[in-house]
């Protein structure tokens, strides 16, 4: 069943790579050639952290990218001529961790942390999750997340795969402005699938890092909310785990630009909040979401007025 998922992954991604085999360069990259049908599934199985981490060097430096940088980056910017527009919600998109319905348990879907009620909330703040509510996210969910692929060749495979569908719907968000990231968490630290083992944590929170920071000019309020209500221990890891994808381009920067701290700093004013959501006391529910509704007013009202 595993790699007849892969299979099946990487069978849809032909299909839709044959489509762009006949797209022009990209900026600086005349030098490099279009990877082929093939050499872009590779790109995506193979090579999705590199290729991720490569975007961030961008067309504005892909000019004095390192030679064994603009291949990846070449892969990187046909991939995403298709893969964003799956990967983009039609409206606002939301994160999520930890949620899931019992199927045993005829009243599953009425739990506070099932993916109905995670589903109605995001109703509730008219929004969307990126997966399973876009293309590329039901398409992940149709083969199980790959959960059922275990063993170093396919953890390491499914890493990549995931690095580079979280870039595409962080992406997706950067391209629509999105002024807030509402993510809702339902982890514990330790135990059996703790947090540090989520998608969210491995893949989609040092994607936002990338693309605030990385890629640039892209400020959004970051809203995380712990149904557990631990924020004094969540907010920290996953603030951290925000800039564990930049090192690497920073370093780049200083020394092929001479930046400063300062100068990459300036890039992004992304901010963050952490709202404490205990079951004892708070429901994915109207009162809520009028929360939520309220923190993202006060930031439409915030750009409205330009900086101060």
């Amino acid at each position: 069943m595993c790699w007849k998922a892969m299979k099946g992954k990487i069978t849809w991604a032909k299909t839709r790579t044959k489509s762009i085999t006949k797209l022009v360069h990209f900026g600086h990259l005349e030098d490099v050639p279009i990877p082929r049908c093939i050499e872009n599934v590779e790109g995506l199985f193979l090579h999705g952290r590199d290729v991720v981490q490569a975007q961030q060097v961008g067309d504005d430096f892909a000019a004095n990218a390192p030679l064994s940088t603009k291949p990846l980056l070449q892969t990187g910017m046909t991939l995403k001529a298709w893969i964003i527009n799956l990967a983009t919600a039609k409206k606002a998109a939301i994160l999520w961790a930890g949620f899931w319905t019992n199927a045993s348990d005829p009243e599953g879907h009425k739990s506070r942390t099932s993916k109905e009620s995670l589903f109605r909330f995001a109703d509730l703040i008219e929004s969307q999750t990126v997966h399973p509510s876009t293309k590329l996210g039901q398409l992940a969910e149709k083969y199980g997340n790959l959960d059922a692929c275990q063993g170093p060749v396919e953890n390491e495979l499914k890493g990549n795969m995931w690095s580079l569908f979280s870039f595409a719907f962080v992406y997706g968000m950067r391209e629509k402005k999105q002024d807030v990231v509402v993510a809702l968490v339902h982890k514990e630290m330790d135990g059996a699938r703790p947090l540090s083992e989520s998608i969210l944590f491995q893949y989609e929170i040092p994607t936002i890092g990338i693309a605030a920071w990385g890629l640039g000019f892209w400020s959004p309020l970051v809203v995380l909310i712990d149904l557990l209500g631990t924020c004094k221990q969540t907010s920290p890891v996953l603030r951290k785990q925000l800039y564990s994808g930049l090192p690497g381009f920073y370093e780049h920067l200083v020394k092929e630009f001479e930046w400063s701290k300062s100068d990459f700093v300036s890039r992004s004013r992304l901010s963050w909040t952490c709202l404490d959501c205990p079951h004892s006391h708070c429901q994915l529910d109207e009162g809520l979401a009028k929360q939520v509704k309220g923190i993202l007013q006060a930031k439409w009202q915030e750009k409205s007025e330009g900086p101060r």
